[in-house]
């Protein structure tokens, strides 16, 4: 290619990128980019695929030089429907019969945190790192211009520390607070394609005490791996350091391939515990946790509240399910409409903790949950509506076409027994 023809491609190449990315700055970027990792969290991708994870570890002496090579295969499994990367190769060979051994305790104690009602899948939330508007508060984006990346159109934004004091409340934040970089966001679907980043100064562990890191560099790539399906398929990792009185100085690659979604077979059912779907939270801060934000909203008449603001005294309520009046908190639960075990058996089992979470607390589609008698609330329990109905029979009509439609804003399925009776009082319904 000519001196004019690459000049012209490059005229071309900038008039593109202004046209383009007219009125869409870094944060305007980021924030659709924030938006989609936060629905894709909530889709709980590993429960869906099975891959193969190569994890290689190169330990290099001060001159740099290898010292040791490890590396060891990991295959994506399901126990119990939870996703679980299980040992399969240490340095190109099977496991012998110790390793068999390890990998099977490590296997028990999976199964073990099941089996409590924990979900053994939340990390070291210390040691995580995910796209979130906590980054915006971090640092300063500037949008670079636009690259191509595998055949896609990425917008490029760098980004560096803010100016002044930043907040430390993980281990991980002293080292994202001293680090500095660029990031690729996909343009047509703003998920990320590819992170660069760096350490600019020595972060110190416990001040010093347990050791420091000077050198941290990296880069994350990932890819589409499914029709709207993106996965990390390559992470890379330069650390150079010291613990205590040993020098660390250290390579790790880590690489994800042959992503296939499971089989209809392989998705076992995540047996129903309780603590999967979390507490009562207080979502934005101000005392007052779900429960009383929804006696607060479907009171008749103002509530009022405790001396500190954070509870509910008194106010109005009207059960549907019983047809009664009530002025007392301590006489209503807050129910799920759709119950938690019910939605476990519908499609909930698959779903990830964020998801999960996100529905025991929903405030942002009115009919999740509703203020109910007690008593009405635990005879209802976590029947559908093949098993049970309101005493209020005026309230039947209306409850079933509730029951479909929060079902549907949540993509949950219905049984044959629970989708045939539906009809039939629908039918009736007129």
């Amino acid at each position: 290619m000519g001196i004019k023809q690459k000049t012209l491609h490059g005229l071309i190449g900038v008039l593109f990128a202004s046209i383009c990315c007219n009125g869409q700055n870094a944060t305007q970027i980021l924030e659709k980019t924030i938006a989609r990792a936060t629905q894709e969290r909530q889709h709980n991708n590993p429960s869906r695929y099975q891959f193969k994870v190569l994890r290689v570890s190169h330990k290099l002496d001060g001159q740099g030089k290898l010292k040791k090579r490890d590396e060891t295969m990991y295959e994506n499994i399901l126990i119990e429907g939870f996703p679980y990367e299980k040992l399969t190769q240490k340095n190109g060979r099977s496991l012998n019969k110790k390793e068999k051994k390890e990998e099977q305790k490590r296997q028990n104690r999976f199964r073990k945190k099941i089996t409590r009602g924990e979900d053994p899948t939340i990390r070291d939330t210390n040691r995580n790192f995910s796209i979130n508007k906590d980054l915006l508060g971090r640092y300063d984006f500037v949008r670079e211009g636009i690259e191509e990346l595998e055949g896609r159109s990425n917008y490029v934004l760098s980004w560096k520390p803010k100016a002044g004091a930043l907040p430390v409340n993980r281990r991980i934040d002293h080292a994202l607070n001293k680090s500095e970089g660029r990031i690729w966001i996909d343009q047509e679907l703003h998920e990320v394609s590819r992170v660069e980043f760096e350490l600019k100064e020595t972060v110190k562990l416990w001040w010093g005490i347990i050791g420091s890191i000077q050198t941290m560099k990296g880069t994350v790539q990932r890819q589409e791996v499914d029709s709207g399906t993106w996965f990390t398929t390559k992470f890379d990792l330069h650390l150079k350091g010291r613990i205590f009185f040993n020098s660390l100085h250290r390579k790790q690659q880590i690489h994800w391939t042959k992503f296939n979604r499971f089989s209809s077979s392989a998705k076992q059912n995540i047996p129903y515990k309780r603590n999967f779907y979390g507490k009562w939270r207080d979502i934005d801060k101000d005392c007052q946790n779900t429960r009383q934000e929804v006696l607060i909203a479907e009171s008749l008449v103002p509530v009022t509240l405790d001396s500190k603001g954070c509870h509910v005294v008194s106010g109005k309520w009207f059960d549907p399910y019983t047809g009664r009046t009530f002025t007392s908190p301590n006489d209503l639960d807050i129910d799920h409409f759709i119950p938690l075990a019910e939605v476990h058996r519908s499609g909930g089992n698959i779903w990830g903790r964020q998801r999960r979470q996100k529905y025991a607390n929903d405030l942002s589609y009115a009919d999740t949950l509703i203020a109910v008698s007690s008593s009405a609330n635990k005879t209802k329990g976590d029947k559908d509506p093949a098993r049970w109905l309101p005493s209020n029979k005026d309230f039947h009509c209306e409850y079933v076409q509730l029951w479909v439609a929060t079902k549907e804003y949540w993509a949950l399925t219905m049984d044959n027994t629970e989708k045939e009776t539906i009809e039939s009082i629908l039918q009736e319904c007129g």
